[in-house]
């Protein structure tokens, strides 16, 4: 390989092009651009692959629109960066994917924005597959294709047009992959690529495997092909910046154009016809071309909505029948005929579904189905065809897939569920363990089907079918597929779910109508005014908002906000045209009536910065543009160099930033601001105005925290090159420790990043070793002395690890040696991996931290060199080794919960009213934000403060408010607690983590927990305190054997067995941790674990711990493949013993104790108690029958009754006896005609001596 000095990177690149054209390769015969080429999308009005199959189709809230392109080349494609992207639905995924081989990607771009990492041009997905994408959080462009990205290149982000080819080549031949910008090669990777398929679908503007990084700005001329161009080739289409269209490069069009699609789109009078190219306008709005048969007439044909498409007007479509449309003498712009008597079907179908979503608490099915939030889905219809179906479901997180008999959604019938979650479209398998007989309705033990697991449908007539599914955290999906009488085998991972060609909205289809028109809005000035319609008919909409009959740039959906409303704007009429595919409406004009601000505005406080070198200054109300006005303030002792808008928390252009000069900590300074004005143009008053700030000191104990929301590039320079960061935060807080959330834990929210700050002490001179541990990425920046300019990098988080896991990565490309400062290979100390620091002086230290979804937390500690390592779980750096420099104006603000009171029950799907009292004597409160645990409920921005929270589910929840003052300074007020319906019992579940966790068992435990229903909470057994009393309130502990047994208990001063932390608690437990049952006073000792066991011995069949189970051996898990998992067993004194270890009776692995039973040394229990063979992961092995029985002792405990159906079967012996076999209770009777029933002694089965006369035997409950 050839190896060349990377001493610039100009130079490198000029020898690298002498070399490629040594070897030839410049110098290759062109080729025709057809060879090879696999699809080509010219965006020219359609989304329609051109050559091939490939097409696309559009994704987001509001329509793609077609702009004017690059000249010359037509239409673009133009993506808001919020959620439009188009998918690649035509064709197999991974016949895009060229796994093992070779491929080109051609086109042209304009960048409008780049504010999200990793913005997605075009992509396959991520590992081992293809994207073209932005380069981190840079200005340039990179491409992985079987390998990783190459280093960043030139900048893009400058509004102008520019032309990208990226290559694989796997045969490595001069590089493995290569990106070429406007025609000059921008980067490469020399690795041979090593493409994959992943059944994903490529996106045009999005990344299938890494949600949320779509792109923002234009897209055009998109070209694949399964080979390797040539620089000639490259050049050929960057025409020296001019460009040159594929179109027409690829000869003479003599191809015919072909049908793609016949779509009725929910019309009941007509078809929307769609070809794979743009058509004579003359030839495809001749009626005489089309034809439809089933007595149905042609009445008109219409154009489009783009010029590849037509509606072929009609007499009535009848919903049962299946059509047939013959096209003849429809020619495209080159005057190629269609094939004659071109065919395709259709039905009489909306073609998509509705999706309907709601924030509910809980994330659990039975949360949503409880809130009677169940919404029909779709009508689906099948071909044909009479005969049996299967059908095939696939979510991230749980779902039930339901079929009804016919249309009437009452009918509805559960044929199949997801259980845990899977991956996208994971029909066959699963990631995250769930039963996959569920999955599928031909296996679904718990099908309500009329005929169980066989589904037969009738062809033609209609279904109604439902998806209901939920989602907690991380990744998200749902989908289902299904096998028709057509169909041989199951369908593979990835297959496409069932197509709109089958499916309708629930609803009524038809043209657009609109039945809520928009109505005239009344607002002050300057506040923003909102106009909304709302349409009918078959979706999917388009909207477009009209000003005096006149477009409004980028108001295309169904409401429009106005923002500011001016006194100009008094009068202002206001329409909206909506339209789907056949049909367009423009609604009734709204008049907006401004009512002129009179008002001036006031001067609500200012407050200076950490920095010492910013004063904000807070209006009353929105200002204008005059408020940055350096010369319209003053400030003696300060120089002020200028001024921005800036805000916290949606300040909405009430807060300017001054830049002054360096202020002294502690003085008082007097701000004086003139002639700034409002939006309407009044002057502030009086004029001048004054107000003074201090100056921020610096105290001791607490560390600065700046929390930045709606952070979707979960990584640091998404974060840092945010136009918020570091100055105006969403909001901030100070912190007791080097720690957020606090106390190790916590749910700090989702898609956010934050940056903790503050000035450090050592207490002795000598070298420092630094840990970091956060979820998801962060940083650890330490300053060689108190100035920031000065930091340094000394560890980092690549990915995630636990909270206070100092140690131990918890996965991804974290590593342990990242995580410290004394073997971090990207250390920038000026003495590398040695830290010394002096005692007494201040060193400037930082955290820079994002999370995208679960669990989440950053946090620092230390230790000396020489010292042993923190242990995970260890406190971080503690607050009195810190100072921050501190608003000596504290925020004055003061609030409470006023209702509901603390305790408060409501029935379920009630309307619960929260109020709060918010009061800040210095000002108002800008805004009362409303909570459910970590969940925003609402928000008021003006006094009384309430929220009404609407149709709340059953469950328990913990109410806070929070205040936010004018600067910024967020002031919580004490917790309520409420309780809605009878929700289950409240479960303590305490672990080794405090979430995420990290055992497979006990995510196991905890998710069949919560797919009962029960309410959980995570607590980590070193964070309980040593009476236990955070489990107070909570109506069943469960123990884990994850935990060190040292972490839940103490030692017995008088020298006895160790004493749990919950022992004494008048709480229900269950535990199965061996070590601990001497702490629970079970038994003298500690316990002991046996490996290598998957049955257990019932002894005692007629109590509920054995779930029905008769006496006898039971298969309570499949063998661990490693050997290592085990059964916990223990020596009890006084306990109810229920099962046993198979070969050894003296050891039980399921006993329990009532409330006031003995244990060992007589001591009383104060609560249930139950312990259960459960090791680590056991869980993760158990049967259907393992798992019935935790429920049981779970059910037991927390005093839950569930009946069980008791078994009875009957055996003649060889010696004429008859052994009678049973569960429950055994009774006896002489007659049927006039029973009397009577129990009969024994345990499970007795033996019966025939008599000659009649018997009757029957089981029955205890």
């Amino acid at each position: 390989m050839l190896s060349l000095p990377k001493s610039s990177r100009q130079l490198w690149l000029a020898a690298l092009a002498s070399v490629l054209s040594l070897l030839g390769w410049t110098a290759q015969a062109q080729t025709t651009f057809t060879n090879g080429l696999v699809a080509y999308w010219n965006f020219d009005g359609t989304l329609l692959d051109s050559i091939s199959v490939f097409h696309g189709t559009a994704r987001g809230s509001v329509p793609i629109p077609f702009v004017d392109g690059k000249a010359g080349f037509g239409k673009a494609i133009k993506l808001n960066g919020e959620d439009q992207f188009v998918e690649i639905t035509g064709g197999q995924p991974d016949d895009l994917a060229f796994a093992g081989g070779s491929m080109s990607i051609a086109g042209w771009f304009k960048v409008d924005a780049f504010d999200t990492s990793w913005q997605a041009l075009i992509a396959k997905g991520e590992g081992s597959n293809w994207r073209v994408h932005r380069n981190g959080a840079t200005d340039s462009m990179a491409y992985a294709g079987g390998v990783g990205e190459g280093p960043a290149g030139v900048s893009v982000n400058n509004g102008n047009w520019h032309h990208f080819v990226a290559i694989s080549d796997a045969a490595a031949a001069v590089f493995g992959t290569a990106l070429y910008i406007d025609g000059v090669l921008d980067t490469m990777v020399a690795t041979a690529p090593s493409l994959a398929a992943n059944g994903r679908a490529v996106m045009i503007g999005e990344n299938p495997d890494a949600r949320s990084r779509e792109w923002e700005g234009l897209i055009d001329d998109i070209a694949i092909w399964d080979r390797v161009l040539t620089t000639n080739e490259i050049a050929t289409l960057y025409a020296a910046g001019a460009g040159k269209a594929l179109g027409t490069l690829l000869g003479a069009d003599t191809k015919p154009p072909a049908l793609v699609q016949a779509l009725t789109a929910g019309n009941p009078n007509g078809v929307l016809v769609v070809f794979n190219e743009i058509v004579s306008l003359a030839t495809a709005t001749n009626k005489n071309n089309y034809a439809v048969n089933n007595g149905v007439t042609v009445n008109s044909v219409s154009p489009g909505q783009n010029g590849n498409s037509v509606v072929v007007n009609t007499t009535a479509l009848a919903p049962g029948p299946v059509y047939t449309l013959t096209v003849n003498g429809v020619q495209d712009v080159a005057g190629n005929t269609i094939a004659a008597n071109t065919r395709a079907q259709f039905y009489q179908v909306g073609g998509v579904i509705e999706r309907r979503v709601f924030d509910v608490t809980g994330g659990t099915l039975a949360a949503l189905t409880n809130s009677q939030l169940r919404h029909p889905i779709s009508r689906l219809r099948h071909r044909p065809t009479n005969g049996n179906y299967v059908f095939f479901i696939s979510s991230d997180d749980p779902s039930n897939l339901f079929l009804s008999t016919d249309e009437n959604p009452a009918n509805k019938k559960l044929i199949a569920a997801e259980t845990v979650w899977s991956n996208t479209r994971q029909w066959n398998t699963s990631g995250g363990n769930s039963d996959l007989t569920a999955k599928r309705s031909d296996q679904y033990a718990g099908t309500t089907w009329p005929t169980a697991n066989t589904i037969t449908l009738v062809g033609g007539r209609r279904y109604y079918i439902e998806v209901i599914h939920t989602e907690g955290t991380g990744g998200d999906n749902v989908a289902a597929t299904w096998t028709t009488p057509f169909d041989a085998g199951d369908p593979a991972d990835g297959a496409s779910p069932i197509t709109g060609a089958y499916l309708s909205p629930f609803g009524t289809p038809g043209p657009v109508t609109i039945i809520t028109q928009p109505t005239n809005v009344t607002v002050l000035e300057p506040l923003p005014a909102t106009f909304s319609v709302v349409a009918s008919g078959s979706p999917p909409y388009s909207y477009q908002w009209l000003r005096g009959g006149n477009p409004i740039p980028g108001a295309t959906g169904p409401s429009y906000t106005l923002s500011p409303s001016l006194a100009t704007d008094n009068g202002a009429k206001f329409s909206v045209q909506v339209s789907n595919p056949f049909s367009s409406l423009t609604s009734s004009e709204a008049t907006l009536s401004v009512t002129p601000d009179l008002s001036p505005p006031s001067i609500y406080r200012a407050v200076a910065s950490p920095g010492l070198n910013e004063v904000t200054v807070v209006f009353d109300e929105a200002i204008g543009s005059g408020g940055t006005n350096i010369a319209n303030y003053s400030i003696p002792g300060l120089t002020i160099s200028a001024a921005k808008f800036g805000g916290i928390l949606g300040s909405g252009g009430t807060n300017v930033i001054l830049t002054t000069s360096l202020q002294t900590t502690g003085s008082v300074y007097t701000l004086t601001v003139s002639n700034v004005q409002d939006l309407a143009g009044k002057t502030v008053a009086p004029n001048p105005s004054v107000a003074s700030f201090t100056g921020f000191k610096l105290a001791r104990g607490a560390v600065l925290q700046k929390y930045f929301a709606n952070n979707p590039a979960n990584n640091i320079p998404g974060l840092t090159n945010r136009v918020d960061f570091p100055n105006n935060p969403t909001f901030t807080t100070l912190e007791p420790a080097f720690e957020y959330p606090p106390n190790g834990g916590g749910e700090g929210g989702e898609n956010y990043g934050n940056q903790l700050t503050a000035f450090l002490v050592p207490p002795a001179t000598g070298d420092y070793i630094f840990f970091l541990s956060s979820d998801d990425p962060g940083r650890l920046f330490l300053s060689t002395d108190e100035n920031p300019a000065n930091k340094k990098l000394i560890a980092q988080e690549s990915s995630w690890s636990n909270a206070r896991s100092w140690l131990t990565p918890g996965g991804g490309t974290s590593t342990a040696e990242e995580k410290r400062s004394d073997s971090f290979a990207g250390s920038e100390w000026p003495t590398p991996n040695v830290i010394s620091l002096t005692a007494g002086k201040l060193y400037y230290i930082e955290a820079i931290h994002t999370e995208g979804g679960g669990g989440d937390n950053v946090g620092v500690t230390w230790i000396r060199a020489g010292d042993a390592d923190p242990a995970n779980g260890s406190l971080p750096i503690q607050g009195t080794n810190f100072f921050t420099f501190q608003n000596p104006d504290v925020s004055t603000v003061t609030i409470t919960i006023s209702g509901p009171t603390n305790n408060a029950v409501f029935p379920v799907g009630a309307n619960i009213p929260i109020t709060a009292n918010a009061i800040d004597p210095n000002g108002p409160v800008r805004r009362v934000d409303f909570f459910a645990g970590t969940t925003l409920v609402g928000s008021d921005s003006s006094s009384p403060f309430s929220v009404t929270w609407s149709n709340v589910v059953q469950g328990r929840y913990a109410l806070t408010a929070r205040a936010l003052d004018r600067y910024g300074y967020v002031v919580a007020s004490p917790k309520v607690n409420i309780i809605v319906g009878t929700p289950r019992p409240f479960v303590y579940f305490v672990t080794a983590d405090p979430g995420p966790l990290t055992f497979a068992g006990d995510n196991a435990v905890y998710q069949r927990l919560l797919s009962r229903g029960f309410d959980v909470e995570l607590a980590r057994g070193s964070d309980v305190p040593n009476d236990g009393s955070t489990a107070i309130g909570k109506d069943l502990i469960i123990q884990s054997s994850s935990l060190g047994s040292g972490t839940v208990e103490n030692a017995d001063p008088a020298g006895g067995p160790a004493i749990g932390k919950f022992k004494f608690l008048a709480i229900p437990a269950i535990e199965w941790e061996a070590s601990s049952q001497d702490a629970f006073g079970f038994q003298a000792a500690n316990g002991t674990t046996l490996v290598g066991q998957t049955n257990l011995n019932i002894v005692n069949a007629t109590s509920p711990l054995a779930a029905g189970f008769p006496n006898g051996l039971v298969t309570t898990t499949t063998a661990d493949p490693s050997g290592a998992d085990a059964y916990s067993e223990g020596q009890p004194t006084g306990a109810h013993i229920v099962a046993t270890i198979t070969d050894d009776p003296s050891q039980a692995v399921i006993y329990y104790y009532e409330k006031g039973d003995k244990g060992f040394n007589d001591f009383v229990m104060p609560a249930r108690r139950v312990f259960f063979f459960f090791g680590d992961n056991t869980v993760t092995f158990a049967t259907a029958a393992g798992l019935k029985l935790f429920d049981a002792a779970v059910d037991w405990a927390a005093n839950i009754t569930v009946s069980t159906k008791p078994t009875l079967s009957v055996a003649r012996q060889a010696n004429g006896s008859v052994t009678i076999t049973f569960t429950g209770r055994l009774e006896s009777s002489d007659s049927l005609t006039t029973p009397s029933w009577q129990t009969v002694t024994g345990t499970g089965s007795v033996n019966v001596q025939p008599t000659g006369q009649g018997k009757y035997y029957r089981a029955a409950n205890p």
